[in-house]
């Protein structure tokens, strides 16, 4: 049996800094939790990784590996990360490493990074083929949803049971019949029928004699009272269920909007900036049109040409440097801040080109 003992993680996804957990040594289930957005999904991922070699994002699509590096030691000119994980597995001890390193200065794509991965069973390294192979005896890629279990992702597991798939119900039916449960809710049904029929007796029973026969029509009238209790509880429960979806949907787009408001507020601040750049032009104008209005306007010509083109090239290289960062952090982080759009690779090296050029020049 599978048992993790250690997980140790650097530069992965939000934890830019070495991050070690050590799991409880009792057996069962673990569970991590914790608010939003505090890296419990990053951890799980972790896990992933270290097995499997990738990342799975929303709707079990595969993440980049360029994408998992830490933004803030990216942006300071360092990339690549790697994952530690202790386990014991059918009373042997393993040790597994994994990373990726970057094969450029800096990396733009999965082909800058070479992958490195080390499996030690009771201290002794083993070869790449000895590796798959128990690698994938240990954890199987194709079970590894049903353990390495993500609260956000419920949606994921609910698309198993839905009746158009043509797989959902077989999985479904599957687990089920493992973990007992058509017994239980074949016994369930029956102790509920039993119940329901020796109400009934009861109540026919109490009618046959005159002086309970208030009492029995009193508890027959409470039976179907109870039952549409029943059926108005079973449609109140639907209808949380529906709600529940529709808040996480809604919880969804709230953080998109949130990361969008962020993205306008900077690009606000950078036109704030230019705006502000071409006050102070228009200020210096200004004021060269009123020193060429005295009568030393042919001695000052020279000294105020000089400063009317100092200043317009101040504002030039305040507008380029500008221009420069933004260049810069859309090619650091895949992203553009001022049209919040996602840059793919080809858009990337182009950007890069042009910070390289004006590098070298």
């Amino acid at each position: 049996m599978l048992r993790l003992k250690r997980l140790e993680i650097d530069g992965f996804g939000p934890f830019a800094d070495r991050q070690v957990v050590i799991f409880p040594p009792a057996q069962g289930v673990v569970v991590i939790y914790g608010e939003n957005m505090r890296g419990k999904t990053t951890l799980l991922n972790a896990i992933r990784y270290a097995f499997f070699g990738k990342v799975l994002g929303r709707g079990r699509r595969e993440r980049l590996i360029h994408s998992l590096s830490n933004r803030e030691r990216a942006a300071a000119g360092k990339f690549g990360f790697s994952v530690v994980l202790e386990f014991d597995f059918d009373g042997q001890s393993f040790k597994l490493y994994r990373g990726h390193q970057p094969q450029v200065s800096r990396p733009t794509s999965d082909n800058d990074y070479r992958s490195e991965v080390l499996l030690y069973r009771d201290g002794v390294i083993l070869g790449p083929q000895e590796q798959d192979r128990l690698l994938a005896q240990i954890f199987p890629e194709d079970i590894s949803r049903f353990f390495l279990f993500d609260g956000e992702l419920l949606q994921e597991y609910e698309e198993l049971i839905i009746n158009e798939s043509d797989v959902g119900p077989q999985i479904s039916n599957a687990i089920e019949r493992i973990l007992g449960v058509p017994i239980l809710k074949a016994g369930r049904r029956h102790l509920a029928e039993l119940a329901d029929e020796a109400d009934r007796q009861a109540a026919v029973e109490a009618s046959r004699h005159q002086e309970t026969e208030a009492m029995g029509n009193s508890l027959q009238a409470a039976i179907t009272i109870r039952k549409e209790h029943q059926n108005e509880l079973a449609r109140l429960k639907a209808r949380l269920d529906d709600l529940t979806r529709q808040k996480g949907e809604l919880d969804g787009k709230m953080l998109a909007d949130r990361r969008a408001a962020d993205f306008m507020n900077r690009r606000q601040e950078a036109l704030k900036r230019a705006d502000d750049a071409a006050a102070r032009q228009a200020q210096l104008r200004l004021d060269l049109k009123r020193s060429m209005a005295d009568a030393w306007r042919t001695v000052l010509r020279e000294p105020i040409r000089k400063i009317r083109q100092q200043a317009e090239a101040d504002l030039q290289t305040e507008i380029e440097a500008i221009k420069m960062q933004l260049r810069r952090s859309a090619i650091t982080n895949r992203h553009c801040e001022v049209c919040d759009q996602d840059i793919g690779p080809d858009k990337g090296a182009r950007l890069l080109a042009t910070v390289e050029t004006v590098d070298n020049t």
